[in-house]
């Protein structure tokens, strides 16, 4: 560089690049701190130590645990909402890529977003409704998991137990 002119550069900072950065995220801020090193021909200031930090991105899904139907009769279908959520302290969008039942009743039941298509992209503080039904084909209780997959390296899968009291002859 020219005595009086100068040169612009960029540093990118990538938590994700550190090895323990799955692990670091689940538990902890994703702080880091960095020095850059410019050496030069100058007498005056042959180095100069530049300092860098960042503080990683995430998304923070909030659901709830539980999801209970409460009694409902055979072959007929209850539905119920719930609320996913990018928790307001979170710093990027919460993408939802999937909604999934699995379980022991898993075929009674179904889920979907309720004016949207997955995948949604929620800002931080914003919301969506899932709405689950329940349709069983049999008497007896009910149990199966939604799972709701997601990027926030936190956890990128919650899942919501779901259950009825019992099921009701109709």
């Amino acid at each position: 560089v020219d005595a009086g002119d100068s040169e612009r550069v960029t540093v990118e900072f990538d938590p994700a690049a550190a090895p323990d950065a799955v692990n670091r995220s689940q538990s902890t801020e994703m702080d880091a701190e960095a020095a850059l090193n410019v050496s030069s021909d100058d007498p005056d200031a042959a180095s100069t130590e530049i300092g860098l930090g960042g503080n990683g991105e995430t998304a923070a899904l909030d659901v709830p645990r539980t999801l209970r139907f409460g009694g409902t009769p055979v072959d007929e279908t209850t539905t119920q909402e719930i609320e996913v959520e990018n928790d307001p302290s979170a710093t990027v969008p919460l993408n939802i890529s999937d909604l999934s039942i699995s379980g022991e009743d898993d075929g009674d039941y179904t889920a979907k977003l309720k004016d949207e298509e997955t995948p949604e992209s929620l800002e931080p503080g914003d919301s969506t409704t899932v709405e689950v039904n329940l349709t069983p084909s049999s008497i007896d209780q009910k149990y199966a998991t939604l799972s709701v997959e997601t990027n926030d390296t936190r956890q990128p899968v919650e899942k919501v137990g779901l259950s009825n009291s019992e099921t009701v002859y109709s």
